[in-house]
């Protein structure tokens, strides 16, 4: 982190940050990681608007995700680290 608030970023580069939704004296730290697998609960709902014409609604549960270990859902859901991660654009 040291190098990057020196130097900047590469071009075309940005970081990912995500933080676990604990309280703040839960979260254990930071870790560098991989991008995590995340699963989608999505429904999609057609409806009639009052005209008649049809609409779709998507909607569904909350997504999930996989917990592996190193990786961005890994890091927060498991053991209540940060995560960090590089993404090239």
């Amino acid at each position: 982190m040291r190098a990057v608030i020196e130097r900047g970023l590469p071009k075309n580069v940005l970081l990912n940050v995500n933080v676990p939704y604990l309280p703040l004296n839960q979260i254990r730290g930071l870790r560098i990681t991989r991008q995590g697998l995340r699963v989608y609960h999505d429904l999609l709902v057609r409806r009639d608007d009052p005209r008649g014409r049809p609409y779709y609604w998507i909607g569904g549960e909350a997504p999930t995700g996989v917990p592996e270990e190193g990786t961005d859902i890994g890091a927060c859901s498991r053991v209540g680290h940060r995560s960090l991660r590089y993404i090239w654009t």
